[in-house]
C-alpha cells in the first residue's frame, strides 16, 4: 500500500462518521477508459455512487449545485502541474469537496502538486482497488491520509533544491545543461561562443555553488536537484498559468 495511505489517519473538522446516504463520487480523468474503470469499481460498493465521470475540460461542472459530489477523484497522471492548477482554481472558486489524487509515481513534484491542490489522499495507480475504496470512505469523513511529516519532508527538500537554483546564473544553467548532455568544456565553449577559459571559470563556480568536486559530481547533483532540463530558466514555454483551468 502507498506509504501515504495509513491506518492512523488524521481527522479534520471533527468529522468521524460516514454519511447515511451513499457517497457521491465524481471522477476527473483525461482517459475515458480509466474513468469508466474507476466508476465500475466504485459503483460496485453499496455505499458509493458515481455521479460524474468528467474530462479535464468539464471540471467547471463540479461547481453546479445539482452535481456537487461528496468527494472527487482526479487523475494527476497526464500533466501534474496543469491538473493541480485546475484543482487550485476550483478551490479558489469555492469548491470544497475532499479530493483524492490518482498518480503514477510519488515524486516530490507530484506530492507538492497534491498538497497545493489540498488533496486529502494520494493513491498510486499501481495500488489495489481496495486501497482507493478505503481512501474514499476515510477522506469523505474529513480525514487526511497524507502524513504531516511527509508534507514537512517534501517542503524541506524543496527548500534545499530552491537554494542552489536561485544562485545559478542563466549562463551557468546553459553550461550545466550542455554538461549534462555529455559535452566537453571545449564543445561547450564552441556551442555557446565563449572562450575555453571562460567555460572553466563557470564550471568552477558551478562546483562551488553545488558543493561538488568534479564535473561528474556537478552533473549528478544537478540531476538530483532538478536543475537540468525543464527546470532551468529560459526554457521554451507555451506556458499556461498553472492556476488557470485547463483548456482542451
Amino acid at each position: 500500500m502507498n506509504v501515504l495511505v495509513v491506518s492512523d489517519t488524521v481527522g479534520v473538522d471533527g468529522a468521524n462518521s460516514l454519511p447515511d446516504a451513499p457517497i457521491q463520487v465524481a471522477i476527473v480523468s483525461g482517459q475515458r477508459l480509466v474513468g469508466d474503470a474507476l466508476a465500475a469499481l466504485l459503483n460496485h460498493e453499496p455505499d458509493m455512487t458515481v455521479i460524474g465521470n468528467l474530462d479535464y475540460g468539464d471540471v467547471s461542472q463540479l461547481m453546479v449545485p445539482a452535481r456537487r459530489a461528496d468527494i472527487v477523484i482526479i487523475d494527476f497522471r497526464m500533466n501534474v502541474r496543469a491538473v493541480a492548477g485546475t484543482a487550485i482554481h476550483l478551490r479558489r472558486s469555492g469548491w470544497t469537496a475532499p479530493m483524492i489524487a490518482l498518480t503514477q509515481t510519488e515524486t516530490d513534484a507530484v506530492l507538492l502538486a497534491a498538497i497545493e491542490a489540498e488533496a486529502s489522499a494520494l493513491i498510486c495507480a499501481t495500488e489495489a482497488g481496495a486501497d482507493l475504496i478505503t481512501a474514499v470512505r476515510s477522506t469523505v469523513t474529513g480525514k487526511t491520509l497524507i502524513r504531516p511529516e511527509v508534507v514537512a519532508s517534501v517542503f524541506s527538500r524543496r527548500k534545499l533544491r530552491d537554494e542552489p537554483r536561485s544562485q545559478l546564473t542563466q549562463r551557468e544553467y546553459e553550461i550545466l545543461s550542455l554538461l549534462a548532455e555529455g559535452a566537453t568544456s571545449r564543445d561547450i565553449g564552441t556551442r555557446l561562443g565563449i572562450k575555453y577559459v571562460t567555460v572553466r571559470t563557470h564550471l568552477r563556480n558551478l562546483a562551488s555553488k553545488l558543493a561538488a568536486h568534479s564535473k561528474l559530481e556537478v552533473v549528478a547533483k544537478a540531476h538530483r536537484l532538478d536543475l537540468v532540463g525543464d527546470a532551468r530558466p529560459g526554457r521554451p514555454t507555451g506556458a499556461r498559468d498553472p492556476y488557470s483551468p485547463m483548456s482542451q
